[in-house]
């Protein structure tokens, strides 16, 4: 077993937290309808990977939710949010029950975590249709410089011209190139 291969973060449990560049989540197990009702153990297969995780020290795939209470949470749906290190593991009680507690590193060299804005949908919305029609939609900094207006193909670039998409670092990707184990699911 080479450990666990994601952590989802959806706020099952509200003590587990997440600092963007670390997170600490709690483990699996005796948890019916939101309410802990059993000791947790690492004989359960999800912290048993994770505790291996710890040992073997590969990279975790984390995931957020938007049930997440967190500022680094998507607005809706899912997001994949990088790799990160399990580096430790610890035993809590709560509510005279035992619960497993994972502490997660992110791993350096990865794009940054978006951060969720608190914007109120409404405020921003116009109110008449005639306010729709004056506002300004603002123009890109760079145009395309076009020989024949009717032509992309003719379309040159400016230098400076800026790449839409963020570059994924080497640094990024040597961990999931190093994961051979895993190499099915990548194909």
């Amino acid at each position: 077993m080479h450990g666990a291969e994601s952590v989802v973060l959806s706020g099952g449990y509200e003590d587990d937290v997440d600092n963007g560049e670390e997170v600490t989540y709690t483990g699996c197990g005796g948890f019916v309808k939101r309410v802990q009702v059993m000791n947790q153990t690492q004989e359960n297969p999800s912290n048993a990977a994770l505790c291996t995780s710890i040992s073997t020290k590969v990279p975790v795939r984390v995931v957020r939710g938007f049930s997440l209470k967190s500022a680094y949470a998507p607005v809706e749906g899912y997001r994949y949010d990088g790799l990160y290190i399990v580096t430790s593991m610890w035993k809590e009680r709560r509510r005279k029950l035992v619960v497993l507690r994972f502490h997660l590193e992110r791993l350096e060299g990865q794009p940054p975590i978006p951060v969720r804005e608190k914007i109120s949908r409404k405020r921003n919305l116009p109110k008449t249709r005639e306010n729709v029609r004056q506002q300004r939609v603002p123009q890109p900094k760079n145009k395309l410089k076009r020989k024949n207006p009717t032509s992309l193909r003719s379309a040159t670039f400016p230098s400076d011209f800026a790449v839409p998409y963020p570059i994924i670092s080497p640094s990024f990707v040597a961990p999931v190139s190093m994961d051979v184990f895993r190499e099915p699911i990548w194909l």
